[in-house]
């Protein structure tokens, strides 16, 4: 598995595209990124989807004290990896909850100092699902 770091302009995001024959390749950022609001990281997501045709993406900010997560996951991974599931997954890492539809997913939390170290498990949770 090949891992390099990648950040997006106002959005960090822990990334876990999948090429065809079913091997993890991922491109992360943990670090969380201050002021995102929610449309920012729906429109970060909706760019990232689309670009990457095969992934579980996860997006997090801190604006206010408060985390903003939102899950994407494409189509073809959609009856692996549910974005709901993913998104819930690590907001009650950081003090919170969420869920949403199979392909998209948005969570809040409480406790930002906790979001780098929750983007590092996505990976992870992504791997066992695959």
């Amino acid at each position: 598995m090949h891992r390099g770091v990648e950040q997006r302009g106002e959005v960090e995001a822990e990334r876990t595209p999948v090429v065809p024959e079913m091997h993890v390749h991922d491109s992360v950022g943990h670090k969380p990124i201050e002021g995102a609001d929610a449309k920012t990281l729906r429109e970060a997501m909706d760019k990232l989807k689309d670009r990457l045709k095969s992934a579980a993406i996860v997006l997090g900010a801190v604006s206010d004290g408060k985390v903003s997560l939102i899950a994407g996951v494409t189509a073809d991974l959609t009856g692996k990896v549910k974005a709901g599931e993913l998104v819930n997954f690590v907001a009650q890492q950081v003090g919170g909850k969420g869920g949403g539809r199979p392909d998209m997913a948005q969570a809040g939390g409480t406790e930002p100092a906790k979001l780098g170290d929750a983007l590092k498990t996505v990976t992870p949770w992504v791997e066992q699902r695959l």
